[in-house]
């Protein structure tokens, strides 16, 4: 497999929205294994496919940072469903290397969502994981978070 070059602001293909998958097999195998490879080296928690060009509707978290195989997380055209709280933390981007901002967003969020290999699941999440969560499926909207603090211009500048 592969790490892969992670795309940085101020790339067209980070603002633009993401597909739906609709087929699952070893490609969709593939992907998520290069998207974790990528993640992990670039010292991430999260990471979704339109960072390495891919404008698929796929992302993958470990806020462990591979130190628990079972924290890892797979969402397939994935969607919040319920969120709810509030927490406020600095915030930072593998798109945006080096700089961080704070950002309000909810505490804690059920999101639904196709693992790997296309089965439908839902999942709590709350802290630093509902925070990912919702990074990552920013990204799959084609929203950074540069429009919480800055415009495009400033950061790419």
């Amino acid at each position: 497999m592969a790490v892969l070059k992670i795309l940085r602001v101020p790339e067209q293909k980070l603002y633009q929205k993401s597909g739906a998958i609709y087929s699952f097999g070893p490609l969709t195998h593939n992907m998520v294994f290069d998207l974790f490879e990528t993640m992990y080296a670039a010292h991430g928690v999260g990471l979704a496919a339109p960072q390495v060009g891919w404008m698929d509707r796929l992302a993958v978290i470990d806020v462990t940072c591979g130190d628990d195989e079972a924290a890892r997380v797979v969402l397939i055209n994935p969607k919040i469903i319920e969120a709810e709280g509030e927490q406020e933390a600095e915030e930072g981007c593998l798109s945006i290397p080096g700089w961080k901002t704070r950002i309000t967003r909810s505490f804690r969020v059920r999101v639904k969502a196709k693992d790997e290999r296309g089965k439908n699941f839902e999942m709590d999440c709350e802290g630093l994981l509902a925070r990912a969560v919702q990074h990552e499926l920013d990204h799959l909207s084609g929203r950074l978070i540069s429009r919480f603090a800055m415009s495009n211009q400033e950061i790419s500048g």
